[in-house]
């Protein structure tokens, strides 16, 4: 980034995105790149809207001046939850069209003249850069892994066989969408179960994210099942069937909305397999339509 830019750490809040818009806003105007204005507000928005939602803690947004374009960055110290392209077709594109959440990335993709996301052992940064006249194509974004995140040294492995597209979309737009329920004060939950939820959020990011990154992957495939092979930890499994009970338990109570057809034996399947796996079991296709 050069040296004329524009830098501000903000709380992870929807409350900050006022000011990043303002932000934002004033150092195109120093620049006198009106033109970028429309699109780079939209950009920071949406990747300060993923940092909010996906990480919960503080982060930083910088914007400089690039040639005649500007470069935007949002800094966060959650390396390991990379942000999931959703698909805009695909037999799960019906799915996440549904959703709250989930677009922004598509949105970025569509008007970005590059992007991309570069993560370090303790940080990730998610990069974005606009030129006047945009770009009418769909950019992939540009992924550049400089140290690997920080492991836990006790390390398992699990194959999922044949899991339905669908219904592991379904799955991982229902959390995005709860969690934003609650960032919002919609959902009635109480504060206790709050904390808890996004502890067990942070401890079980990585098996999380890669299951919803395949599963995206595989509904703008157009496949109707897709493997996993995941390479976790024993806590990350473990903070995920808690998050799954937490939830499960705040649905019965009906202090948010049901969960959608599929997901609660999706869940069952998916801790009744890990458990024998780990036991030593060979991997089973998973029943489910």
């Amino acid at each position: 980034m050069s040296l004329d830019q524009s830098i501000e750490r903000f709380d992870a809040t929807v409350s900050s995105l006022g000011p990043i818009r303002r932000l934002v806003s004033d150092a195109l105007a120093r620049w006198n790149c009106d033109a970028l204005v429309d699109d780079a507000v939209l950009c920071a928005s949406e990747l300060a809207s993923n940092a909010v939602l996906h990480t919960r803690v503080p982060f930083e947004l910088a914007i400089g001046k690039i040639h005649d374009g500007v470069r935007i960055e949002v800094t966060d110290q959650r390396p390991q939850e990379l942000p999931a392209l959703v698909p805009s077709t695909g037999l799960a594109a019906d799915i996440t069209s549904q959703g709250t959440t989930g677009r922004g990335l598509q949105i970025i993709s569509s008007i970005a003249e590059r992007w991309g996301v570069t993560t370090h052992a303790e940080h990730k940064v998610v990069w974005v850069e606009l030129h006047p006249g945009g770009t009418a194509d769909r950019t992939d974004p540009i992924v550049v892994e400089v140290e690997p995140p920080l492991t836990d040294p006790d390390r398992v492995h699990l194959t999922l066989l044949s899991l339905p597209v669908r219904t592991a979309v379904a799955n991982g737009m229902h959390l995005d969408g709860l969690v934003r329920e609650v960032q919002l004060g919609v959902a009635d939950v109480e504060p206790d179960d709050v904390s808890r939820m996004y502890a067990l959020l942070d401890d079980s990011a990585t098996v999380r994210l890669e299951a919803r990154r395949r599963s995206l992957q595989a509904g703008s495939l157009e496949e109707p099942r897709f493997d996993l092979e995941l390479d976790t930890s024993y806590p990350a499994l473990l903070a995920v069937a808690e998050l799954y009970d937490l939830i499960g338990g705040l649905v019965s109570e009906r202090r948010t909305g049901a969960l959608p057809e599929g997901v609660p034996e999706l869940r069952a399947w998916l801790h009744d397999e890990a458990a024998r796996q780990l036991q030593g079991e060979e991997p089973r296709p998973c029943p489910l339509p």
